[in-house]
């Protein structure tokens, strides 16, 4: 058998297609590695360089600026982590390298140094903020559930829900609850119930060690929750567990059956409460009817009812009094309007001119009827008209004598 030969490639071509081959493999893209740091760096860019290994096993590791500047803690050589990320191959040298996401201690307390940095940034965002949480309808029918088809809180949900309220509707939308890829698939089931148009939704899981429920301290729920439009009803674990997604939810329950009953009104609840609304309303009509009652018995007491003809006369007696009362005040008014138009009438004859001329006295005037009250205003030759109390006088200027002191010093003078 004739052996193939086979083609040439160039170092280029070859990484290319490393490249693609690793990132092929789902378990590369979504992995946990743990290792000891040897040969810390962090370039003056922002980028962190580091080595991974273990005794007889290393692997290059890179942590971009964008994820090295969400680190809480100080990476250091010869510190054990635990770090987040994907594998792929760096073309220029043809090395495999881990680029790292999240990067927390490793062993106990790296969940708590990664939540809290995590809590921190979130909190300066105001995803927290309680004025941005929404209040729960009163009376919800329809529901949203985002949790696991297979855990015990799907059920614990639904057998308290439907105790409340048989004709609740419940919608399930399963997900993982733990793992890798629980906090994209929670997140992504967050967004499909809240598109949905539901009335509340109540997101979480039974309990369990706080590894277990690290997905709802994860970034992409906590976002998912704070987004929605919908009442978010947060019931992750036991009483004693508390997550982010706590934090971020509209309302926060102990337990998913604590979630069930926020979220589900309560049938005979509700019928007590109806039934003692009916009952107050009865009592208030009862005594609105005995006092109307009293009311009629009153007025069928009176004297209009008993002597009507009596009360008549008596209400009639009362008008003629007004009717004279007024009668006397509008006379005396207009008698007191009578004497003020006599007083008002007399003192009009006084200063009339006519009472003024009727004493002897004349007014002159000019051809042109202007009043004449100075000897300048007119010269020898011109033609006057003196008004008198009974008559009018045509006379011609013959001579004319100028006083510049009024009549008063004349009056001295004689």
């Amino acid at each position: 058998m004739e052996k193939v030969t086979p083609p040439v490639i160039g170092v280029a071509q070859l990484n290319n297609y490393l490249r693609d081959y690793l990132a092929e493999d789902l378990l590369l893209q979504d992995i946990l590695v743990q290792g000891e740091i040897a040969g810390f760096k962090a370039h003056s860019s922002g980028h962190i360089y580091f080595t991974l290994q273990e005794e007889d096993a290393a692997i290059k590791a890179v942590m971009f600026r964008s994820y090295g500047a969400e680190l809480a803690f100080l990476p250091h050589d010869g510190m054990l982590v635990t770090a987040w990320g994907q594998v792929s191959l760096y073309e220029k040298n043809g090395s495999c390298q881990l680029y790292v996401k999240r990067l927390f201690p490793a062993g106990q307390g790296a969940l708590d140094v990664a939540k809290e940095a995590l809590k921190r940034r979130l909190t300066a965002e105001g995803l927290f903020d309680p004025a941005r949480k929404k209040p729960l309808p009163a009376y919800a029918s329809d529901i949203g559930v985002i949790t696991s088809a297979e855990g015990a809180a799907w059920a614990d949900i639904r057998k308290v829900a439907y105790a409340r309220f048989k004709g609740v509707r419940l919608t399930l939308y399963p997900t993982s609850v733990q793992g890798v890829k629980a906090p994209e698939e929670i997140a992504a089931a967050i967004a499909r119930a809240d598109a949905a148009g539901h009335q509340a939704l109540i997101c979480g899981r039974g309990g369990g060690a706080v590894e277990d429920l690290s997905a709802f301290d994860s970034e992409p729920v906590v976002r998912a929750i704070a987004q929605a439009h919908t009442p978010v009803i947060s019931a992750v674990g036991h009483e004693v567990d508390f997550t982010l997604a706590d934090a971020a939810a509209d309302v926060r329950a102990a337990t998913p059956s604590q979630g069930a009953e926020l979220a589900v009104f309560s049938a005979e609840a509700l019928q007590r409460e109806l039934a003692a609304i009916e009952q107050n309303l009865r009592r208030l009509f009862a005594a609105y009817i005995d006092r109307q009652k009293q009311r009629l018995m009153a007025l069928s007491a009176s004297a209009v009812w008993d002597r009507p003809a009596q009360y008549v006369a008596q209400a009639a007696k009362v008008l003629d009094m007004h009717e004279t009362a007024l009668r006397r005040l509008a006379h005396g008014y207009i008698d007191r309007c009578h004497q003020q138009v006599a007083a008002f009438s007399g003192l009009l004859e006084q200063l009339s001119p006519l009472a003024t001329l009727a004493r002897g006295y004349a007014l002159a005037q000019d051809e042109n009827q202007r009043l004449i009250y100075d000897a300048a205003q007119v010269e020898p030759g011109s033609r006057l008209q003196l008004l008198l109390a009974k008559g009018r006088l045509v006379c011609m200027v013959e001579q004319k004598e100028e006083k510049h002191g009024g009549w008063g010093e004349e009056r001295e003078n004689l």
